[in-house]
């Protein structure tokens, strides 16, 4: 039985959402004089990348601030790394306009973003619901003051926008196999510019697979088979060359040990700011001279033995911190960032609007779920995407743009469970589904 949607939108009202998404993030960057520079110090890992990648040829440690370990890393995953290295190439290191350009691919990327929220909301629930997911993604202020930095933030949102719009329109049922192993393709390519979303990657297959056949087998074990097998084609050459550098199979960056690390030190008990000035090579003097001295790898490694001794001796604590960390990610709170016994209001009214915000929306999802989301069955595949994606953050830790990602699934579940179709659907149009 293939799944019924909603007709398909009109083109030009979306046209002018994006349009009207742009122009806010743009009037942003200008307001707080941040169009063609980045202030943003504890934020330039992704900017000293691509200018070592131009001087090294390959993906270069990012925590040593000054280069003096050139050896190659995989410390962060190489998509997003290649794009600043090409646009540094092409306007000159840390230029305006190389600064600016990666501001306005920010901003057309969160605003494609918008407009494709927007379309999966009214397929599956109506026009109305594809405005409010629409808007509330081309509005949403967190979303908008992301615009301003060099990082992979604006495009992942994007990317993961387009997964959920991809698996969408695979559950039609005349999906030939291409579209599958297309779709693996993009999931891997997305995994090189962050690999966070990969948890979820099960649900976004199985989504489409189970609305376009009722859980037939063997429709789903073709739909899970072709599109693990283009995942692996996207990512086998990043995964080749860090095994031929560092001896050792790991996916797509090998950075967990220190998140962990991070996220388990005597700090983490205190103050976020503290574990970063006393944990974080680029924050730290110490830790960084460590890094060069032992190079990356090494360094990488000492993490993982001082994380699982600090989560081993006290496992209580750990699981304490989980449970601060899993409140600071859906409420955006502070209460991993500021002192025991301290002032755990924001001090900055920015962060302090932002937290107000997270806190209505996640009560709002989370009490529609409860009263609505048995009858939506598109809704709990969405909401599973959403609390996996949380998981890995939750246990290593938290800031604000680690849920910025799925800002746009937030806003269609939201769409969806507000609003109820007022008419039968018609079925998705073979076309939709071709790859």
């Amino acid at each position: 039985m293939t799944e019924r949607v909603n007709p398909p939108c009109r083109t030009r009202p979306w046209a002018i959402l994006f349009c009207v998404a742009v122009a806010a993030r743009i009037g942003y960057c200008a307001a707080i004089g941040g169009l063609g520079r980045f202030s943003g110090q504890g934020y330039s890992e992704y900017m000293l990348i691509g200018e070592r990648m131009l001087q090294q040829g390959t993906l270069v440690s990012p925590l040593v601030a000054d280069g003096a370990a050139p050896a190659p890393s995989a410390l962060m995953p190489p998509a997003y790394g290649m794009l600043i290295a090409g646009l540094y190439g092409l306007f000159g290191v840390r230029s305006f306009t190389a600064t600016l350009v990666a501001q306005l691919i920010n901003a057309v990327a969160v605003s494609l973003a918008a407009v494709f929220a927007g379309h999966v909301a009214c397929r599956l629930a109506g026009r109305r619901a594809g405005w409010i997911a629409g808007g509330l993604v081309a509005l949403h202020p967190v979303l908008i003051a992301y615009t301003e930095y060099i990082w992979d933030t604006s495009l992942f949102v994007f990317g993961v926008t387009l997964s959920v719009w991809w698996s969408l329109r695979l559950s039609a049922g005349c999906v030939r196999p291409i579209g599958w192993l297309g779709f693996g393709v993009f999931l891997g390519s997305l995994a090189l510019l962050n690999p966070a979303l990969s948890p979820a990657y099960p649900f976004l297959v199985l989504w489409p697979a189970s609305r376009a056949s009722e859980w037939d087998r063997r429709t789903i074990v073709r739909a899970v088979g072709l599109t693990t097998c283009g995942w692996l084609m996207a990512i086998a050459p990043w995964t080749v060359r860090n095994y031929v550098q560092f001896g050792e199979l790991f996916y797509i960056r090998s950075g967990l040990a220190q998140e962990l690390w991070l996220a388990s030190c005597p700090e983490a008990d205190a103050s976020r700011g503290d574990v970063f000035r006393q944990q974080f090579p680029l924050s730290n003097v110490d830790v960084r001279r460590e890094v060069t001295e032992k190079g990356e790898s090494a360094y990488l490694k000492q993490c993982g033995r001082r994380a699982a001794e600090a989560i081993t001796s006290d496992p209580v604590r750990f699981a304490r911190l989980i449970g601060l960390r899993t409140l600071d990610y859906w409420a955006g709170t502070v209460f991993t960032h500021t002192p025991r016994g301290g002032d755990y209001w924001p001090r900055s009214r920015s962060r302090a609007a932002g937290m107000v915000f997270f806190v209505l929306e996640t009560g709002i999802l989370f009490a529609l779920f409860l009263v609505r989301g048995r009858r939506h069955r598109d809704a709990r595949w969405l909401f599973g995407v959403v609390v996996v994606f949380s998981l890995v953050y939750c246990v290593t830790h938290v800031q604000v743009r680690y849920r910025v990602p799925t800002e746009p699934v937030v806003a269609i579940l939201l769409a969806l469970l507000l609003v109820q179709p007022r008419h039968e659907p018609s079925p998705i149009e073979p076309s939709l589904a071709a790859a």
